[in-house]
């Protein structure tokens, strides 16, 4: 799996942190536990019990690591390396949220306005009103916004990417 791991990485067609977040999975684990383990020989009980050692604690990761690695499987069953994917767990690429979140009042969006310094208070406002991104907001310019017609083009976005800040497109084609 190790081997056919570094292929399926460096052919895929996703955005930069994405790979990221694919390679962390597999070096943090994946491939500790099954890395050593030729793909046609990768069964249905080996994902269970490897996905059972997962930390139950950290939800997101847990489910997230099975969705790379049922992915790269898929890739697998695409190129005719093996005939049938073993990720096989139902419900195991999702991950409930540990608490619901909620937004904002309008209240305290005011609170927040009157006390954020004035160069924070566009930023807030667009993200609050609009639902935009950080990395979208961070990413317009002045011909984003058109005044005339009362609207906010989002054109790119900015992310993270280890020590790096990488523009690129938005995240979906609904911005």
């Amino acid at each position: 799996l190790a081997e056919y791991s570094v292929n399926w990485l460096s052919t895929r067609n996703v955005r930069p942190r994405v790979l990221i977040e694919y390679q962390r999975d597999l070096t943090n684990r994946i491939l500790p536990d099954l890395g050593e383990v030729l793909v046609e020989r990768i069964t249905p009980a080996m994902i269970n019990k490897w996905f059972a050692k997962q930390d139950v604690q950290h939800p997101s990761a847990r489910a997230h690591a099975y969705d790379t690695l049922r992915n790269m499987l898929n890739t697998a069953v695409d190129e005719d390396v093996i005939a049938v994917n073993p990720c096989k767990i139902k419900g195991a690429s999702k991950s409930k949220t540990p608490r619901k979140s909620r937004p904002a009042t309008l209240e305290e969006v005011g609170v927040m306005a009157d006390h954020i310094p004035d160069r924070y208070k566009a930023i807030l406002l667009i993200a609050v009103w609009c639902g935009l991104r950080f990395g979208e907001i961070t990413e317009l310019r002045r011909k984003d916004i058109d005044l005339d017609e009362g609207v906010i083009r989002i054109r790119r976005a900015v992310v993270k990417v280890g020590p790096d800040f990488i523009v690129g497109e938005t995240k979906s084609e609904a911005g």
